[in-house]
C-alpha cells in the first residue's frame, strides 16, 4: 500500500522525485519503528492516532531531531493517511488533534559595523 501511495504521489499528484523520495524515507522509518515496537507487520488499516502520538514521542526523545524534521515526517504520514482515507482503507482522521511542532525562532543575522559603512556610502 505504501508503494501505491508513492506511485500516486508521483503520477497523479505530480510530486517531484525528491519529494517522493523523502516521503518514502519518512514513511518507511515510521513502519520500521512500528514493527520493531509491535513485533509484527504494520497493517495500515489498523493504524491508530495513538500510534502517531507514540511516534512523535519516540522521535522527539533526547532532542536529537529538530522540530522541522519531525514536522516533515508528520507531513509525510499525514499525506499517507489522507490517501488511505480517500481509498476507504481507514475511516477516521488520525491527525485530528495532532498539530505541527513549534520550532525555535532564529534571530536575524546582523551586519558588522565595518560592512555597514560601505553599504551606506
Amino acid at each position: 500500500m505504501i508503494e501505491e501511495f508513492l506511485e500516486y504521489m508521483l503520477t497523479e499528484r505530480r510530486a517531484s522525485a525528491l519529494t517522493v523520495s523523502n516521503y518514502r524515507r519518512d514513511i518507511y522509518r515510521f513502519k520500521e519503528w512500528w514493527e520493531e515496537c509491535n513485533q509484527r507487520s504494520l497493517d495500515l488499516s489498523k493504524l491508530e492516532r495513538e500510534d502517531i502520538r507514540s511516534w512523535i514521542l519516540f522521535r522527539s526523545e533526547g532532542g536529537e531531531v529538530k522540530p522541522s524534521s519531525l514536522n516533515r515526517d508528520l507531513s509525510s504520514l499525514r499525506s499517507l493517511c489522507r490517501y488511505l482515507r480517500s481509498r476507504k482503507i481507514i475511516d477516521k482522521d488520525l491527525f485530528l488533534g495532532i498539530s505541527q511542532l513549534k520550532g525555535s525562532k532564529r534571530l536575524p543575522d546582523f551586519i558588522p559595523e565595518s560592512r555597514m559603512v560601505g553599504i551606506l556610502h
